[in-house]
C-alpha cells in the first residue's frame, strides 16, 4: 500500500479526530438549554421582532449584512420572524429605529405596536479583517421579552476566522466543512469564500432552544449548551 504524504496524513487525521468530537461535542458542556435559558421555555416565545442591529464600528455594509441574515436562522431555528425586508421603514415611522435608546428600556411599544413575544437587539463590537486572510470578530447578540422585559438569550462571540477555509455554494454541514479543511490541507485551493457574517450569525444561535413551528419544541432542554460569553472562538 502506498505511503500517504505528510499534508494528507495531517488531513485525515484531524478528519478522524473531528469526527470523533461530533457525536459528544455538545454533550461536555456542563450546562443544559434549560439552565442557560429557563426563560425561553417559562414564556416561550413564538415571535420575534428584529431591530438593526447597534454598530459600534461606523460599517453601515456590515450591518445590513448581518441584519438581513438573521431571520433565516431564526426561521430555521423554529420562530416567526419580523422581516427586516420592510420592518426598518415601519420602525422609522413609528420612531422605534433607535435601538440603542431600548436596548435596556421597556419594550411595551413593540408588543403594543405589532404584537411580538421578543426583540433581538445586535451589538457589532469589533470586525477587522487583517491581510493574512484572518478574521477578528466580537459581536453581541440579546434576545429580551417584550412581557416581562427579561433577557430570554443571550451569547455574547468574541474570536477569530481563518477565511482560507471557508467556502462559497451549499453549506454541506460539518461533513460540508470537513471536506474543505481537506482539500485545503493537500495544497488544493477552493473558489470563492463562504459569509463570516453567516458563520458568526449561525454560531450566536446554535443554542437556541428550537421554537414552536418545529417538531421538537419544548423537548430540548436537557441538550447540553455552550456558555453565553465565549471570549475566544475559531470557526
Amino acid at each position: 500500500m502506498p505511503r500517504l504524504h505528510r499534508p494528507i496524513r495531517l488531513a485525515l487525521t484531524a478528519l478522524l479526530g473531528a469526527l470523533l468530537t461530533l457525536s459528544s461535542c455538545r454533550s461536555i458542556y456542563p450546562h443544559k438549554r434549560a439552565q442557560l435559558y429557563p426563560r425561553m421555555y417559562a414564556e416561550s416565545p413564538k415571535t420575534i421582532l428584529l431591530v438593526p442591529p447597534i454598530d459600534r464600528i461606523g460599517w453601515p455594509d456590515l450591518r445590513d449584512q448581518l441584519y438581513a441574515g438573521l431571520a433565516p436562522i431564526l426561521t430555521n431555528r423554529g420562530y416567526y420572524v419580523y422581516a427586516p425586508s420592510f420592518m426598518s421603514e415601519y420602525l422609522r415611522e413609528k420612531s422605534l429605529l433607535r435601538p440603542e435608546e431600548y436596548l435596556g428600556k421597556d419594550l411595551e411599544p413593540f408588543r403594543k405596536i405589532f404584537g411580538t413575544d421578543a426583540v433581538l437587539f445586535t451589538v457589532i463590537y469589533q470586525w477587522d479583517q487583517h491581510l493574512n486572510a484572518e478574521l477578528e470578530f466580537e459581536v453581541q447578540y440579546i434576545l429580551r421579552s417584550t412581557k416581562s422585559n427579561e433577557i430570554l438569550y443571550t451569547r455574547e462571540l468574541k474570536g477569530r476566522i481563518d477565511r482560507r477555509v471557508l467556502a462559497e455554494g451549499e453549506d454541506g454541514g460539518f461533513f460540508g466543512w470537513l471536506f474543505r479543511l481537506f482539500v485545503n490541507a493537500v495544497g488544493v485551493g477552493l473558489k470563492g469564500r463562504r459569509s463570516a457574517i453567516d458563520q458568526v450569525n449561525n454560531e450566536a444561535f446554535s443554542d437556541l432552544p428550537l421554537g414552536p413551528y418545529l417538531p421538537k419544541y419544548g423537548t430540548d432542554g436537557s441538550t447540553g449548551a455552550a456558555p453565553s460569553r465565549i471570549p475566544d472562538l475559531k470557526l
